[in-house]
């Protein structure tokens, strides 16, 4: 993974996190988001629960203000957006 880092030219840079800090992740925001909108459309089978999450996932993919909270939730902060360059940093 080091190797692919290496290859964004600084697009992209790592922090790593303690083993396990759900409150620091913000894929567990992501997961609470599409949990509790699939769960309000009660899927009756796997089809349909596959549909509803994509579903889900696809309309975060259009609102990006609603993905940013997710960082600043997690007690992250996303830098230089516009730049199309992601540097996360911990809020103490």
């Amino acid at each position: 993974m080091s190797e692919y880092v290496a290859s964004t030219n600084g697009m992209l840079e790592l922090h790593f996190l303690t083993p396990y800090s759900p409150q620091l992740n913000p894929d567990e925001q992501v997961w609470k988001s599409v949990k509790e909108r699939v769960a309000k459309q009660k899927p009756l089978d796997k089809v349909s629960l596959r549909r509803l999450i994509q579903g889900a996932l696809e309309r975060l993919q259009t609102l990006p203000e609603i993905v940013r909270g997710f960082f600043w939730a997690s007690g992250l902060r996303s830098y230089n957006m516009n730049s199309r360059r992601l540097l996360l940093s911990r809020r103490f």
